[in-house]
C-alpha cells in the first residue's frame, strides 16, 4: 500500500523533475547557440567582405604572365 501511495508518486516526481531539468537545459544550450551565432556573424561578414576585396584586385593579364613565365 506504502508502495502505490507514497513511493510511486515519489519516483514519478523526481522523474517529472529530471525531464523539466532536461528540457530547460535544452532551451539553454538553444538560447546560448544562437548567441555564440550572432556574435560570429560580424566576423564571418568581415572575412567574406575581405575576400571581395582581394578578388576584385586580381589582374587576369599579370596572373597569367605569372603563369608562362614559371613555365619558362
Amino acid at each position: 500500500r506504502q508502495h502505490y501511495q507514497h513511493l510511486m508518486p515519489e519516483i514519478f516526481r523526481q522523474l517529472q523533475e529530471l525531464d523539466e531539468k532536461r528540457i530547460r537545459n535544452i532551451r539553454n544550450f538553444m538560447v546560448q547557440s544562437v548567441e555564440v551565432e550572432r556574435n560570429v556573424f560580424p566576423i564571418i561578414n568581415q572575412c567574406l567582405d575581405g575576400i571581395v576585396v582581394a578578388a576584385k584586385q586580381i589582374n587576369e593579364k599579370e596572373v597569367l604572365g605569372r603563369q608562362l613565365s614559371l613555365c619558362l
